[in-house]
């Protein structure tokens, strides 16, 4: 029997899952392990910290007999222009 996948909003917590699943992730798309920061872990749970401080971070775990499988994260997008338009214009 297939087990039951559970997806809960993640938090601050779990920020070390989240940070394992970032490396996963680069280390899947074959991105050479050499290539990552030495300070791989440090440097994303500050890019977690700031997100959540000034951009809505929200992370959620997907979880399996108790045992988390996948995350995935989101926040907002500051956009690559500033907005200079009025809003009826966007």
């Amino acid at each position: 029997m297939a087990a039951k996948i559970t997806v809960r909003e993640a938090l601050s917590r779990d920020d070390a899952t989240t940070v394992q699943h970032f490396r996963g992730m680069w280390l899947g798309m074959a991105y050479p392990e050499d290539k990552l920061r030495p300070d791989f872990a440090e440097q994303t749970l500050h890019f977690i910290a700031e997100a959540r401080q000034l951009k809505h971070y929200k992370a959620f775990i997907a979880e399996a007999d108790g045992k988390a499988v996948g995350s995935v994260c989101c926040q907002l997008f500051g956009g690559l222009y500033p907005l200079v338009f009025v809003e009826s214009a966007r």
